[in-house]
Order: structure tokens, then C-alpha cells, then sequence
């Protein structure tokens, strides 16, 4: 159980550092979430692979669906104050931080492998040759999937620029 939540904190770690949140309660409230969430479905895992992925995918899950409920109190904030209050630098950043994550969730419907690519290595911070054990795959597909993930997430951050979706 220690080792599992060390694993859980070093990936929620590398998330929550990503997104520009208050770290030290965020990652121990999302080491805490997702280490119930795991435990609550009472999953076997065939390996530390597996694990890997499962713990990818609740960290992420948990993730957008905090990112979701601020931006749903940010609005309803607005809304009561009757005014667009300008963004701070840091409410920027967490902006930038839900517009990543809503282009790499869009990214599972282009691609799935490397949607699947780009969760390791912008979630647990997997090396390419870790993802490549991970999804059983060559160094060189690891390394076409990144390219083809990054490109896609940066077009879809272009285009909610461009259509003020950002």
C-alpha cells in the first residue's frame, strides 16, 4: 500500500505541477481521491504497466472533473457579479492548464494510441523508453505518437485562440 501511494503522489505530483494549482494540498487531495477511486473499484492489477495506466487515466479523470467544477463556480461567480472580471496571472494559467486538458481529451477521438501516449508522459511523466514498456510498442512509435499528439494539441490550443473558446 506504501508503494502505491508513493507511485499515486509522484504522478499526482507531475499533474498538479503542470496545471499551475496550489500544490500541496492539491496533490494530497488527488493522491487521496484517486488512491479510493482505485480501491473502491477493487481491480487487479496484472502488472506495474497496468497500474501505470490505471493510475494515469484516474489522475486525469479527477483532474478534469475539478477543472470542470472551477470553471462551472468561476462562471457562476461572474454571473452574479453581472460583470466579466478581468483574469489574473494565475487564473491564466490555470485557463491555459483546462485548455490543455480539454486538448489532450480531444486528442482520444483522433487517435486513441496516442492519446493513451500523451496520458503517460504528460500525466506520470514516463520516460519514451517507459511508455514503450508500458504500451508494448518500439521506441519509434512511442516517438511518432508524441510528434502526432503534440502537433494536434497545439492545432486544437491555435484553433480555441482563434475562435476566443481560450
Amino acid at each position: 500500500m506504501d508503494r502505491v501511494y508513493r507511485r499515486l503522489r509522484a504522478i499526482a505530483s507531475v499533474r498538479v505541477g503542470q496545471t499551475g494549482q496550489d500544490a500541496s494540498s492539491t496533490i494530497t487531495d488527488l493522491v487521496h481521491d484517486a488512491a479510493v477511486k482505485m480501491l473502491d473499484s477493487a481491480a487487479s492489477y496484472d502488472s506495474d504497466e497496468h497500474f501505470f495506466r490505471v493510475a494515469s487515466t484516474t489522475v486525469h479523470n479527477l483532474l478534469i472533473d475539478r477543472i470542470r467544477r472551477r470553471q462551472v463556480d468561476r462562471r457562476a461567480k461572474q454571473l452574479l457579479a453581472g460583470a466579466n472580471d478581468t483574469t489574473t496571472r494565475h487564473e491564466d494559467t490555470r485557463e491555459h492548464a483546462e485548455s490543455v486538458a480539454k486538448a489532450i481529451d480531444e486528442l482520444a477521438t483522433a487517435d486513441k494510441f496516442s492519446f493513451e501516449v500523451m496520458k503517460l508522459y504528460m500525466y506520470i511523466g514516463a520516460t519514451r523508453q517507459q511508455i514503450g514498456s508500458i504500451m508494448k510498442c518500439s521506441d519509434a512509435d512511442v516517438q511518432r505518437a508524441l510528434r502526432f499528439a503534440k502537433a494536434t494539441v497545439r492545432r486544437s490550443l491555435d484553433e480555441a485562440v482563434l475562435t476566443g473558446d481560450r
